[in-house]
């Protein structure tokens, strides 16, 4: 005994119609969330990271700050009586600054730092290529 078609119809082009409204919707969604894509941040843009001349750490509120300077071919801490850095942590620090991924930039807005932690509660990295400043960046 067979169950006649018609029966079915209507349900039939209902399944239809609600498969064509869902493929719809995932095109719109997906159009959508490209649009809405944050910006990635935009602050560790160095050509040559050899380059940098100068990099100065700032600690959690300002709890700390050792400024670095490349003189005559080695690095020293400049306002803690010019000590050599180990030429391994530079290297190091300056690997990081070349092949960090470009992460997302929590806010532009300064009213939300605070709530983001990226102001004072952050850890500021900021380096010169001679007076021109290629990264200023706050890790939170």
């Amino acid at each position: 005994m067979s169950i006649p078609l018609s029966k079915f119809k209507n349900v039939i082009i209902l399944l239809g119609i609600l498969a064509v409204v869902l493929v719809v919707l995932g095109i719109v969604q997906s159009i959508n969330q490209n649009k809405n894509k944050r910006n990635p941040a935009t602050f560790f843009r160095i050509d040559n990271v050899d380059k940098i001349d100068r990099i100065t750490v700032i600690g959690v509120n300002g709890l700390y700050e050792n400024n670095l300077e490349k003189l005559d071919g080695y690095w020293v801490v400049t306002n803690k009586g010019d000590y050599r850095v180990n030429p391994d942590y530079i290297k190091d620090l300056l690997d990081i600054f070349g092949t960090m991924p470009r992460g997302e930039l929590a806010s532009r807005n300064p009213e939300k730092f605070e709530e983001l932690q990226v102001d004072d509660l952050g850890v500021r990295i900021q380096a010169w290529e001679k007076d021109k400043q290629v990264i200023d960046a706050v890790i939170g």
